[in-house]
């Protein structure tokens, strides 16, 4: 198990049968902060990636083999933007993360190199960002929009409006494991269930609380969230 642990600048390697700490990975951020290191970890668990957008001069982007935990590769991202959250494709070979407060664009990592790659124009403000099974980034917008981008064409192939009882989206998706179905939590509370190809809604299931996170079994008959309570906890 990897844990970043901000204001100790450094991510942790911990086994999970004895809680023991194996390793600590110096991250050398200059300043902490808000949003805290965000991880990624490559399909085949042989890499770690950690994402420190609050590093100043630069942010910082680096690649962690999780045998050796050395660092492999690191890289400089442009400051003073909003960065993240870090996603992994399916097949481990790019990452991808959200760039912009204006002009809003998913930047593409090549995860051998950590070389920048496409820049996909969403001209949105993200709201919630995953990546299906099949590949495919699904986005959320502050305008109750679902959007499906095609990483490798580098475009949204898909552009649909989410119907809720509720205005405002708490920005948490997920996809099902078979790639069809898109989960949304909104602030009503609610989790709208749409068709990734269509839109089309499945249904919208009324909750107690408003979803910050959200989680699939393996086999999708289950789903699982992360919720504000009413007092805000």
């Amino acid at each position: 198990m990897f844990v970043t642990v901000d204001y100790k600048r450094e991510l942790q390697a911990i086994s999970t049968a004895t809680g023991t700490i194996l390793a600590r990975v110096p991250v050398p951020i200059g300043v902490s902060g808000t949003p805290p290191l965000e991880l990624a970890i490559s399909p085949d668990g042989s890499q770690v990636f950690v994402l420190a957008p609050q590093d100043r001069p630069s942010s910082l982007l680096l690649a962690v083999d999780t045998t050796t935990y050395l660092v492999t590769h690191s890289v400089n991202l442009p400051a003073s933007q909003s960065l993240g959250p870090l996603l992994v494709s399916p097949d481990g070979t790019q990452l991808y993360y959200e760039v912009g407060l204006v002009n809003e664009y998913i930047q593409v990592v090549d995860t051998a190199t950590l070389a920048l790659g496409a820049q996909i124009a969403v001209n949105e403000s993200p709201a919630g960002l995953t990546v299906t099974p099949s590949g495919l980034i699904l986005m959320t917008d502050t305008n109750n929009e679902l959007l499906v981008i095609d990483p490798q064409s580098a475009s949204i192939v898909n552009q649909f409006s989410l119907a809720s009882p509720t205005a405002v989206m708490s920005g948490a998706i997920v996809s099902s494991p078979d790639s069809t179905t898109a989960y949304v939590s909104f602030t009503g509370p609610s989790i709208l269930a749409v068709t990734i190809a269509t839109g089309a809604p499945v249904f919208n299931a009324p909750t107690n609380y408003r979803a910050s996170q959200l989680a699939i079994s393996p086999g999708g008959e289950r789903l699982y969230s992360i919720d504000y309570a009413s007092n805000g906890t």
